[in-house]
């Protein structure tokens, strides 16, 4: 979907030749920064790192393919503010792309990449121009149609800025056609707070922040936009993008672009009444091999208590570590993080929790820590007495290493 924002009202895109800038805009890409909360997957993390790299290359060519003016970065490019060699080569290069398109590059930098200029190996591109310092300056750059825009903003030097920066914008370029705003920042806080009131006094065509993962546009005319991080790290972020914008004298258009090569999604499994552990493994290959590439919690609904004892917690996990190796066997971009159980309104009998409890897998602190949530969620801690459930517990557990007799002597 394409919106417009003309004389403060959304509208859909009218089409037409007027005289316009085009550009995208993007934040938060940290480049060099891992998947988080997903420790089944911590064998594969070396080679999900190329995913990111691959997000920029897609920034790069949607950038090409719509022909913009110039390309926005509100910082955080990268996750750290020293970046590997290899990581800044790998920018450059496509910095370079961009260049021999005659595409401009505007870069700031945010709290997680904080500017330090001895920490750069590589001269940036001529086409790239860089704030480098906390106090807000403005540049000016012409596009290939003889469009004036002006660039107002600073960057981060230090992992915060306490003071509010939006009352050190100027107002609105008189000697432009265009004056566009970058911000990285928050309207609470420590990491440059501002007040929308105050970005909306400076007369600006456009607003482009970062900081914030999720795409939120936070006024409308002026627009004042978190374009959301281009691609998820965590299962929380699952709104991802770019903004590609189209300024004219009278509006601005923007439209989401998604660009992240893999994405978060859910896959619901219904457990059948009579099933055998080899047709749910092909039921599972099945579901995933028909999936887009992305990270997947798999939700397993209607499970008998029977059920439930036979697919514990490290039964589970070997299901899940199963699923993960034939699915890169397989080459899918395909990855489950997380199985999840779904009782709905069904409740776990508490006399099942002590052979739950007494298995070989509460041997384990991690499967522990994931039965003790699992517990938790299904409301089973609060009505069963830990006073009573230790002893029962205790002796199953010792009944199942075998010296229960001993023990009653």
């Amino acid at each position: 979907m394409t919106f417009a924002i003309i004389n403060g009202t959304m509208k859909e895109k009218i089409e037409g030749k007027r005289r316009m800038v085009r550009f995208l805009h993007c934040a938060d890409l940290h480049l060099d920064r891992s998947f988080e909360g997903m420790p089944q997957l911590s064998k594969w993390q070396q080679s999900l790192l190329t995913v990111n790299q691959e997000v920029w290359q897609r920034i790069v060519d949607l950038a090409i393919e719509k022909q913009v003016d110039f390309v926005l970065l509100a910082g955080d490019t990268f996750h750290q503010n020293q970046p590997s060699l290899y990581i800044q080569n790998i920018f450059c290069q496509a910095l370079q792309r961009l260049e021999k398109e005659g595409i401009e590059v505007v870069m700031c930098f945010g709290n997680h990449d904080y500017y330090t200029p001895q920490r750069y190996w590589f001269d940036f591109p001529e086409n790239v121009h860089l704030f480098t310092e906390e106090a807000v300056s403005t540049l000016t750059l012409t596009t290939k149609s003889n469009e004036r825009v002006a660039f107002s903003g600073f960057s981060y030097c230090q992992p915060w800025i306490e003071a509010r920066k939006d009352i050190e914008f100027p107002y609105k370029a008189v000697d432009c056609d265009y004056h566009i705003g970058l911000y990285h920042g928050q309207q609470a806080g420590k990491y440059a707070p501002f007040q929308i009131s105050e970005l909306v006094s400076k007369g600006y065509d456009y607003w482009a922040l970062g900081h914030i993962h999720v795409p939120t546009i936070l006024n409308e005319q002026p627009a004042i936009v978190y374009p959301g991080t281009p691609q998820g790290h965590t299962k929380k972020e699952v709104a991802t993008g770019v903004m590609l914008v189209e300024l004219t004298p009278q509006s601005c258009h923007f439209t989401p672009s998604h660009v992240a090569s893999l994405s978060f999604g859910q896959v619901d499994y219904p457990m059948p009444v009579q099933s055998q552990r080899t047709q749910v493994l092909a039921d599972l290959m099945t579901k995933f091999s028909g999936v887009s590439p992305g990270f997947y919690q798999l939700h397993w609904q209607h499970l008998s208590e029977q059920q439930l004892l036979e697919y514990s917690a490290a039964t589970r996990l070997e299901i899940l570590d199963y699923l993960n190796v034939q699915l890169q066997r397989a080459q899918k971009d395909v990855f489950v993080y997380e199985i999840v159980i779904d009782h709905e309104e069904q409740k776990m009998s508490p006399t099942i929790l002590p052979s739950m409890l007494s298995s070989q897998a509460f041997a384990s602190e991690v499967l522990a820590q994931q039965l003790t949530e699992e517990l938790a969620k299904n409301g089973l801690i609060g009505f069963v007495s830990l006073e009573e459930l230790i002893p029962e517990v205790m002796r199953q557990a010792r009944e199942n290493l075998g010296y229960g007799a001993e023990e009653k002597e």
